[in-house]
C-alpha cells in the first residue's frame, strides 16, 4: 500500500504543478497581448466626441461675447476722446472726423496713441463713421449718429449686428 500511496502522492504534485504551469502560461500570454479592444477604443472616441460637442459651441459663444465687450470698451474710449474734444473746444462736439478742436486736434488724435482703438474682429484700428449708423456687415465698426456741435450718439456693431449699448452726450 505504501507503494501505491507513494505513487499516488507522486502523481498528485505533478498534476498540481501542471495546473499552476498552465495558469502561469495563460497569464504570460495575457500580459503579452495586453491592450484595448476595438469596442473600448470606440467608446472612448464617442465620449470624447460628446464632450467636444458640448464644449466647442460654448467656447465660440464666449469668444463672441468677449469681442463684443471689447467693442463696447472701444466705444467708451471714443466717447472719452469726443468729450476731450468738447473740453478743448468750450463745449462744442465734433461734426465729423476731420473737425478740429480749438487747439487743432481731431477726435482720432485725442484717442490714446492718436489712433482709433483696435477692432477686436480685424485687429486693425476701428473704422468710425459719422452721421450714419455703423454697418452691420462690419463687426467692430463704430459710428456717431447724430454728430452735431450740441450732441452725439455712439453706436457699435458686434458679430450679429448692432449692439444694444449706445453712448450719448454727457453719459
Amino acid at each position: 500500500m505504501t507503494g501505491t500511496g507513494g505513487a499516488a502522492k507522486a502523481v498528485a504534485p505533478s498534476v498540481t504543478l501542471g495546473a499552476t504551469a498552465m495558469r502561469n502560461q495563460a497569464r504570460t500570454r495575457k500580459s503579452a497581448n495586453q491592450g484595448f479592444s476595438l469596442i473600448e477604443l470606440m467608446v472612448v472616441v464617442v465620449i470624447i466626441g460628446l464632450l467636444a460637442s458640448m464644449v466647442i459651441p460654448n467656447m465660440t459663444r464666449m469668444a463672441n461675447r468677449a469681442k463684443e465687450a471689447a467693442v463696447k470698451q472701444n466705444m467708451h474710449l471714443l466717447q472719452t476722446a469726443v468729450e476731450d474734444f468738447s473740453v478743448l473746444s468750450t463745449g462744442r462736439y465734433p461734426d465729423n472726423g476731420t473737425d478740429l478742436s480749438d487747439d487743432g486736434k481731431t477726435v482720432q488724435q485725442l484717442c490714446p496713441g492718436a489712433v482709433y482703438p483696435e477692432n477686436p474682429y480685424t485687429h486693425l484700428p476701428s473704422s468710425v463713421v459719422w452721421d450714419v449708423d455703423p454697418n452691420s456687415a462690419i463687426p467692430g465698426q463704430m459710428g456717431l449718429n447724430p454728430a452735431t456741435p450740441s450732441q452725439y450718439i455712439i453706436k457699435g456693431t458686434g458679430s450679429t449686428g448692432p449692439l444694444s449699448t449706445q453712448l450719448t452726450t454727457g453719459s
